[in-house]
């Protein structure tokens, strides 16, 4: 699964081809807004997103773009995957984690 950090003010990110369910996800704290392009399809402008929330799109194999004009992070997460979004790195920033538990690379 393919996890792309979308920048406040990115200008038109061109995600590729995905021919997996699109999930645009908004970690951070403040509403995301967001245009977005599927294929041949006109854009679609002025879309929001509330801080924690998810929304999802099924280009089928055709060509995506988007341009996060807003003030706060966007995450982009699409591919296959037998994890769950959070377990293939999908940042959840709104709340703070405990990862104690996870194994520190040596040297």
């Amino acid at each position: 699964m393919t996890a792309i950090n979308i920048q406040p003010h990115s200008g038109d990110v061109n995600l590729g081809t995905i021919s997996t369910d699109l999930h645009i996800y908004a970690p951070g704290r403040e509403i995301g807004y967001y245009n977005i392009k599927i294929g041949n399809n006109p854009w679609q402008n002025g879309l929001n997103i509330q801080p924690g929330n998810t929304q999802t799109y099924h280009p089928n194999g055709a060509k995506v773009l988007i341009n996060n004009w807003g003030m706060t992070r966007l995450q982009a997460l699409f591919g296959f995957a037998s994890v769950s979004c959070e377990e293939a790195g999908l940042e959840v920033s709104v709340e703070e984690r405990d990862i104690s538990h996870q194994a520190r690379a040596t040297t």
